[in-house]
């Protein structure tokens, strides 16, 4: 439960800095991004719904999961927004 609950706190504080920047920056991709959050922590939530009810234990579904989630989110999305970032912060330092 503690991993769960480290992992919530953990994962939303991250998300609300890269939510941050995509709002200061005019990320155009900005509410798909946000929605690919959302439902990371709604399956992180359900998980931890199922581990309180006794319905699933920590296994490797929420292992492999969030393996996934966070191979294809930082590989793809994460990616995607550094480099409109990089490309936006040269643009503010050659002005």
């Amino acid at each position: 439960m503690k991993f769960l609950n480290g992992l919530a706190e953990y994962t939303i504080n991250h998300f609300n800095t890269e939510e941050s920047l995509m709002e200061e920056y005019k990320y155009p991709d900005m509410d798909n991004h946000k929605m690919e959050h959302a439902n990371l922590i709604q399956e992180v939530v359900r998980f931890k719904a199922d581990f309180e009810s006794k319905k699933r234990t920590l296994s490797f579904e929420l292992a492999d999961y969030l393996k996934s989630w966070l191979k294809n989110h930082i590989q793809g999305t994460d990616k995607t927004l550094g480099s409109f970032i990089i490309e936006k912060s040269k643009e503010k330092i050659n002005k």
